[in-house]
């Protein structure tokens, strides 16, 4: 049996039994872009680094096996490493959504010491001068490209996706 579908049946059984077993965090609401389309708003106050520590530990005794991160943008935090250290430490396996214009050797670094399920990424286009359009971020889609040559170097489980603008 593969591991997709063995994680398909250990949701599926946990669901019946009303056991958490997958839950999903959005850190914060803060992002390094400012899309056109984004239904966030920016800099409300988030929580703490000891709340979102103690909600991830109620969440694991509740049976969470499985956990997925969002935001904003994740990388924003300053705590992000800690926080994702913390929640990987219990064992819960970590799927990470991001801009990837943030990543860097020192985060991918970590990364490989503790590595995520799966790291994606949304693509929001194919050239800068889209991205600033989109994003309001120069050189955006530079940015995008070394984080996927980063994550491409580091042997991680990732994917790209985009999404109709």
């Amino acid at each position: 049996m593969n591991y997709l579908k063995l994680k398909k049946q250990i949701i599926q059984a946990a669901a019946k039994q009303l056991i958490p077993v997958h839950g999903e965090f959005e850190l914060t609401s803060d992002c390094n872009c400012q899309c056109m389309m984004c239904y966030l708003e920016r800099r409300r106050k988030g929580l703490s680094t000891e709340e979102w520590k103690q909600i991830f530990s109620e969440a694991v005794a509740s049976g969470m096996l499985y956990a997925l991160l969002t935001g904003g943008e994740i990388l924003t935090r300053r705590d992000f490493l800690e926080l994702y250290n913390f929640l990987y430490d219990f064992g819960v396996r970590i799927t990470l959504f991001t801009n990837a214009t943030l990543l860097n050797e020192e985060i991918l670094h970590q990364f490989q010491k503790r590595p995520p399920e799966q790291v994606i990424i949304t693509l929001y286009g194919a050239n800068n001068k889209t991205y600033q359009e989109i994003t309001k971020l120069k050189n955006g889609f530079d940015l995008v490209r070394h984080g996927l040559d980063l994550l491409e170097t580091s042997g991680l489980n990732y994917l790209v996706r985009t999404i109709p603008l």
